[in-house]
């Protein structure tokens, strides 16, 4: 058996730890009151440990990415910036 020196044991709770500490670091990013709103809700795409910020400005999206990593790093996760990509997209209304 290989010790495990990183990372969790998968097993059937660990789905459970992942979501305890993710929600504990996106929480704190909604806490910014930044970024953009749908239906009165900071708008946050999420799928397992894949987060989408999105935001009306770079800085608001910087800011949120910084809250995510600090708060993170608090419950023992860690953001992998070789997976990380971001976009822009701008609109402009006539």
């Amino acid at each position: 058996m290989f010790p495990i020196k990183k990372g969790l044991k998968q097993d059937t709770v660990s789905p459970v730890i992942l979501n305890f500490a993710l929600e504990y670091s996106i929480r704190r990013v909604q806490a910014n009151q930044g970024g953009l709103k749908l239906n009165g809700k900071h708008l946050m795409l999420i799928y397992a440990d894949d987060v989408n910020l999105v935001g009306g400005s770079i800085h608001t999206i910087q800011k949120n990415t910084e809250t995510l990593e600090v708060a993170s790093k608090e419950t023992g996760l860690e953001v992998n910036a070789e997976e990380t990509q971001y976009s822009t997209f701008f609109s402009y209304y006539v």
